[in-house]
């Protein structure tokens, strides 16, 4: 059973929670098990002045498309959080997706601006990577971790990539190296592959591939916006099972909300098994959705399009939509293994017969997609001439709207799980028994 640290005052830091799906989810989750449990706000809230009224020490913004959460904050939202650093003294933690959205583009429609770098162009970056990579850490800004300070590995999940600006004052904490042996560009692991191989890949694939493109460019960095500072992050710090960058991210929180940092021994976040998390509330809906996405993962294994990388990630084919269906999988998953009220309760009772309804469409034209697919991948291979393409991108939209494919059948079951875990969460943070909450989210402990 593992140890945990005394809870803090929950208003030091604050979590965006809209729009940021599976990586607000395991962020939220990594903080209470590292004894930094958050309060989770809206947009709506952020709108309403929630920064300025009760203005914490840190606001973090997780992972996910920065496009969609800059429309979601709208520009009284975006105007907030600046304020929030430029007269409240805040600090302001953006982690991949919300690191891009606190970058500048010009005119600040769709970003914040609080950094004066851009986001690299899409043709000169490594723009499909995954998994651990060996990190270098300045030691002159005092953010290194205490515990180990050479040879860290952190995860990336398939980030953006800084574009520096000369002239502008931006600190670079930590730059890449090289990928550790769990890394992917693409759908290919990098330690499977001849190194000679890449540009034929690059060839294939119309990407760039290599690596090596990625060493020596920052991926931490930090800066001053008005009288609060921000620090910027493509590493996902809160990926479960990665104890040198969880303890990492704990000392980098305790640090920037001044709390002391009385355990010597270092902080790690447990293992998320998504397949294997207890069921605490017997939702029928949502228990029924699981076994439908448990049978989409099989099917598509059977296909060859799906594999398991990690208890709570999946890995896909790529322009498979896996990334989607692990999401749904994750939000539901969690649900399910989460306490309730008579609110959600009252939630489910008007928006459970919609998801239902919605759920059993989503499966029925996913295994219609996942047949026709397998067809039109195949069809070379015999006397077919028909083009199938554009009946598979009908099917696809379908299902999952256009590019980034976070619309369609799946943005409205996701929206609802959103809602839902949100309604869970802030009951949970109300309640002053972290063993309760320790016990639902950390698989290794005893219940």
């Amino acid at each position: 059973m593992s140890v945990l640290p005394k809870k803090h005052d929950q208003n030091e830091i604050m979590l965006l929670w809209d729009e940021s799906h599976i990586w607000g989810l395991m962020l939220w989750r990594s903080l209470c098990l590292l004894g930094l449990p958050p309060q989770v706000i809206r947009s709506q809230e952020i709108c309403q002045g929630i920064l300025s009224q009760n203005p914490p020490k840190l606001l973090i913004v997780p992972g996910g498309w920065a496009s969609r959460k800059a429309l979601s904050l709208k520009d009284k939202g975006r105007s907030e959080i600046r304020n929030f650093l430029q007269q409240n003294q805040g600090t302001y933690l953006g982690l991949c997706g919300g690191a891009g959205l606190a970058l500048s583009n010009g005119n600040n429609l769709s970003s914040l601006g609080l950094c004066p770098w851009t986001r690299k162009p899409l043709q000169q970056r490594l723009p499909n990577c995954s998994g651990h990579i060996y990190i270098d850490i300045s030691q002159d800004l005092n953010l290194h971790p205490k515990n180990k300070i050479e040879n860290i590995t952190a995860p990336i999940w398939w980030p953006s990539q800084f574009d520096p600006q000369p002239g502008n004052q931006v600190d670079i904490v930590a730059s890449y190296q090289n990928p550790s042996t769990d890394f992917w560009v693409a759908d290919l692991p990098v330690f499977s592959l001849p190194k000679d191989s890449f540009s034929f890949w690059e060839d294939i694939y119309n990407i760039n591939l290599d690596p090596e493109n990625l060493r020596g460019e920052p991926c931490l960095v930090k800066g001053v916006y008005g009288q609060g500072k921000y620090l910027l992050s493509y590493l996902h710090l809160e990926t479960p099972a990665s104890p040198e960058a969880n303890n990492w991210l704990h000392d980098l929180i305790s640090s920037l909300i001044n709390k002391r940092n009385k355990f010597k021994q270092p902080m790690s976040v447990p293992e998320w098994d998504l397949k294997d998390l207890p069921i605490y509330w017997q939702n029928q809906t949502l228990i029924d959705a699981k076994k439908q996405l448990n049978r989409i993962i099989e099917s598509s294994q059977e296909n060859f399009f799906l594999c398991w990388r990690k208890p709570w990630l999946l890995g896909w084919k790529r322009g498979f939509p896996g990334f989607a269906v692990n999401t749904l999988y994750a939000l539901i998953a969690q649900s399910l293994s989460l306490p309730v009220n008579q609110q959600i309760h009252h939630f489910w009772d008007k928006k459970g017969g919609i998801f239902e309804e919605t759920m059993d469409s989503f499966t029925n034209q996913f295994h219609s997609y996942l047949g026709q697919l397998r067809l039109n991948l195949n069809q070379a291979l015999g006397p077919s001439r028909e083009n199938l393409s554009i009946k598979l991108e009908e099917k696809k939209e379908n299902l999952f709207g256009p590019f980034p494919g976070q619309d369609g059948l799946f943005g409205q079951l996701i929206t609802i799980m959103q809602e839902s875990l949100w309604l869970q969460i802030r009951q949970i943070s109300q309640k002053k028994d972290r063993l309760e909450l320790s016990s639902c989210l950390d698989q290794t402990q005893e219940i």
